[in-house]
């Protein structure tokens, strides 16, 4: 065998090796399933779905300032529906925004005694701006914590 020939073997078997392990690598690679749901049970796959209506009727009442009724609705569905991880962690973000807009209501109602009174409202109205801030900073940590995943 000639040297050139000797060095040529020598790259092709190089090159070839080189794809085996390349393609054996991408054989054990995590799969991203298409359907989220894949693998789930039956049981869950039920919770998922009757979770996530119960998330869209919170939804409808937190756009119609109904912050008791959503509220009492995404606790109802986090107890009935304990399997319904993903709709669970989706609730967590729709509860923050719930008490995000009832702290809202508040500091709009010690506004107005406020202006009525200045003196009367000034702490509770610091409060109310101290809530404020703090389920605004709460919904962004939890969104930044939801997108990370």
């Amino acid at each position: 065998m000639h040297k050139t020939s000797f060095i040529k073997y020598m790259v092709a078997l190089t090159i070839g090796c080189m794809s085996l392990v390349m393609g054996g690598c991408s054989l054990f690679s995590k799969r991203t399933p298409t359907d989220p749901t894949e693998g789930y049970s039956d049981e869950r796959k039920a919770m998922e779905q009757e979770a996530q209506r119960r998330l869209d009727m919170a939804r409808k009442q937190l756009m119609q300032n109904q912050v008791q009724e959503a509220k009492a609705t995404i606790k109802k569905m986090r107890k009935d529906c304990y399997l319904a991880l993903s709709a669970r962690k989706a609730g967590i973000l729709l509860m923050d925004s719930v008490d995000l807009r009832i702290a809202q209501n508040e500091l709009m109602k010690q506004d107005s005694i406020v202006l009525k009174n200045p003196e009367y409202g000034k702490e509770a109205f610091k409060k109310a701006c101290e809530k404020v801030q703090f389920f605004e900073r709460k919904l962004q940590y939890d969104k930044r914590a939801e997108n990370k995943k």
